[in-house]
């Protein structure tokens, strides 16, 4: 891929979870920093600013407002979160109408976790397989019909939308995004630098047997299952 840095806007509205916007903003920003140049310009865009209070409170400034003409998009926008209510609050029923507006212009669309919701009302999950956090799979799916909504993988890709699960899958969503643009030892470099324990691949569950194993662990064999992975 040539040396010209990809334009990434975080699409953030009020309530959203901290981690669906730091999870990716970190795994690009250590990219850059792995590249040793800025081969993403991460920007947080949003209907309202300049801060929002995340969902557990957290403020996260330095919002821009949406553009309402066109000008420079960006190559790679990420609905980072959502709400799974209908009718949408009204914050991100501003970012349907602006993501119906100009989604023809934005190669790659991404949704972390319930950002699947304001994708699906945007109409970029129609005949496309998507996925969201496990708890509302089937909200997604009743909602969306014309989605074809899988519980196959912490990720989906469907041409240029890309879903994840919850939260921190969304680290794994990015990850294979900085692998696909840069390679896989730049991925491998960055997810070390996190200190990811487990690099995922799209297809893991999002139920993971190992954390399930630690669920019922008792007291006295609680790091006896660590120990073995290890």
């Amino acid at each position: 891929m040539g040396r010209r840095a990809r334009r990434v806007w975080f699409l953030v509205a009020p309530g959203t979870g901290v981690l669906d916007i730091a999870g990716p903003w970190e795994v690009l920003g250590h990219a850059n920093e792995v590249l040793g140049r800025a081969a993403y310009e991460l920007d947080v865009v949003g209907p309202r600013g300049p801060a929002v209070q995340t969902r557990h409170g957290l403020i996260v400034g330095g919002i821009r407002p949406l553009p309402r003409t066109g000008g420079r998009l960006p190559d790679i926008a990420i609905v980072a979160g959502g709400s799974p209510r209908t009718p949408l609050p009204d914050a991100e029923a501003r970012l349907v109408r602006w993501l119906r507006r100009f989604r023809r212009r934005i190669p790659t669309v991404i949704s972390i976790c319930t950002g699947a919701f304001v994708l699906g009302e945007a109409g970029l999950l129609d005949g496309r397989r998507a996925t969201t956090h496990w708890l509302y799979l089937g909200e997604l799916r009743s909602r969306f019909p014309a989605a074809r909504v899988v519980d196959q993988g912490i990720f989906v890709r469907d041409g240029g939308v890309w879903t994840s699960g919850g939260l921190t899958a969304g680290i794994d969503l990015t990850l294979a995004l900085v692998e696909e643009d840069h390679g896989h030892s730049v991925a491998m470099a960055v997810a070390k630098r996190l200190v990811l324990f487990l690099r995922r691949s799209g297809n893991q569950a999002q139920f993971s047997s190992a954390l399930e194993r630690q669920e019922k662990e008792p007291p006295r064999l609680r790091d006896i299952a660590t120990f073995v992975l290890e």
